[in-house]
């Protein structure tokens, strides 16, 4: 095909065959695809368009070829998936048989290298991990040339897992934490799950002892469920552990309520009408005399030869002067009478508006509240373990207001505010207390059995139970050696629970 020159046409064709030329092969397509929109019959533009997308499907080969050669393994499966792609999008004829055998060379590359990215996870029994390398090619296996990639790794990766369980099973021994963060392990590969053992230091109820003043009776009983409550979601909790936690509550809940008449003013802004001068310029025709020039016909007497019969006493033809009226064009000049526009200021009296600021005032009447809350907690949860305490002391002072009145350019209208009750707000504080209260024992196991002293397994185990935000270099050392994997994985997983047990 002759080459195309840059035409530098702002037609629609023109700057499809400018991108073409310059190598812009994705822009060339989109305007050739425009100009078959508009013509399909454009054979022109078709070989164009087949044109173009064999450069840019040339282009993503390339890029996937030059990230194979150098080695980048992740960056090669991106860009090989993304020729597949271009593969998809382009016309029939565009692929042609050495690009199909370059996009089928492609495919199998793909497939060999998902294999050794999961094989090379599942051969050290890090399922977990396999999974993940999985998921992160999930947009390539879900290709129809690879589909049937995705069950064969499932299945290495549930192998491996299987086999992870057993050998962290068989670690873990007797140690009850290490055979819980196994559990969750299992659980989460679908591997065999490892025999439970009791937890110790994990309680499976409390003994509430203790008033908060100033609550009623009913709702001293909201205030134990509410704790319990938090300390059944905690790490301390147990549902088959017969310890029970000691926990003693002290404190404090009043609100007072006060009514007052009181004046409230609210801005507002008016539009004031003014009268105002105003000079403007106002066209005046002016008359003046000017000296016109014209030309005027005038008459004037000329004489011209003419033969006749000569007078005797001659004869023949004589030249005789006879007088003729002609015309001839002079210039004159006269005075006339003509108008220029000049502007001349004036000045008018108009109406302006302007804004204006208002207030309106208007009698209401103030509701106050003042709520006052002071809470002590201690939970204790054996003798080898101090004492959790979480305190809670809050102040809220609210307001409201109640009044008939309206005006609407102020957006004054009739309110009826309402503070919340008494019981309401000491209800706020009792699920506030239950959260902070469940920060402060998932915080307290984590500061009684995490640090980076730690050092048995079933030491480490233990402080994983907690779930740290930033876990001990020793606690991800000890869970890689446990299970093999990713210790950051296996933290996020949930801790299971007692149901699991066989």
């Amino acid at each position: 095909m002759a080459a195309i020159a840059l035409t530098g046409c702002t037609s629609l064709r023109g700057r499809a065959d400018d991108a073409l030329a310059r190598g812009d092969y994705r822009h060339a397509a989109e305007l050739y695809g425009e100009v078959l929109r508009k013509d399909p019959g454009d054979a022109e533009a078709k070989a164009h368009l087949v044109r173009a997308q064999r450069g840019l499907l040339d282009e993503a080969l390339d890029r996937f070829d030059a990230q194979r050669a150098a080695g980048r393994e992740s960056e090669a499966m991106t860009a090989g998936a993304l020729a597949l792609e271009t593969g998809d999008r382009v016309r029939g004829e565009a692929v042609d048989e050495a690009r199909r055998a370059r996009l089928a060379g492609t495919v199998t590359w793909l497939r060999e290298a998902a294999k050794s990215v999961v094989h090379a996870e599942t051969n050290r029994g890090r399922a977990l991990a396999g999974r993940a390398r999985r998921e992160a090619m999930a947009a390539v296996l879900r290709r129809e040339e690879l589909a049937a990639l995705g069950p064969e790794l499932d299945a290495d990766i549930a192998a491996a897992g299987v086999r992870t369980c057993e050998k962290a099973t068989a670690t873990a021994g007797e140690h009850p934490f290490a055979l819980e963060l196994v559990a969750a392990y299992c659980k989460e590969v679908g591997g065999p799950m490892p025999a439970w053992r009791p937890r110790p230091l994990l309680v499976g109820g409390a003994d509430v002892r203790g008033t908060i003043a100033g609550t009623p009776p009913e709702e001293q009983e909201e205030v134990a469920r509410a704790i319990t409550g938090a300390l059944a979601r905690s790490v301390w909790f147990g549902a088959t552990s017969p310890a029970r936690a000691s926990i003693a509550v002290d404190g404090l809940a009043t609100a007072a309520f006060s009514a007052a008449p009181t004046e409230l003013t609210r801005s507002w802004t008016e539009t004031v009408p003014y009268e105002a001068i105003e000079t403007y310029t106002e066209p005046v025709e002016v008359p003046y005399l000017a000296t016109e020039t014209y030309t005027e016909r005038v008459p004037y007497t000329a004489y011209e030869e003419r033969l006749e019969p000569c007078r005797p006493p001659r004869q023949g033809l004589c030249n005789r002067s006879h007088p003729v009226t002609r015309y001839r064009d002079e210039s004159r000049t006269r005075e006339v009478t003509r108008t220029r526009t000049e502007y001349v200021e004036r000045q008018r009296t108009v109406t302006k508006y302007r804004k204006e600021p208002r207030v309106f005032r208007f009698a209401a009447t103030k509701h106050a509240g003042h709520y006052r809350a002071n809470y002590r907690i201690t939970v204790e949860l054996g003798p080898i373990v101090r004492p959790i305490v979480t305190r809670e002391q809050t102040g809220d002072d609210r307001v409201a207001y109640e009044h008939d009145a309206e005006f609407a350019p102020a957006g004054v209208h009739p309110e009826r505010g309402t503070l919340p009750s008494a019981a309401s707000w000491r209800e706020q504080q009792r699920a506030r207390l239950a959260r902070e209260l469940l920060r402060a024992l998932d915080a307290g196991w984590v500061d009684a059995f995490c640090s980076e002293a730690l050092g048995s397994l079933e030491d480490a185990a233990r402080c994983a139970h907690g779930r740290p935000a930033r876990p001990p270099n020793a606690v991800r050392a000890r869970i890689a050696e446990l299970v093999s994997d990713d210790p950051d994985r296996v933290l996020a997983l949930p801790v299971p629970k007692e149901s699991l047990a066989p």
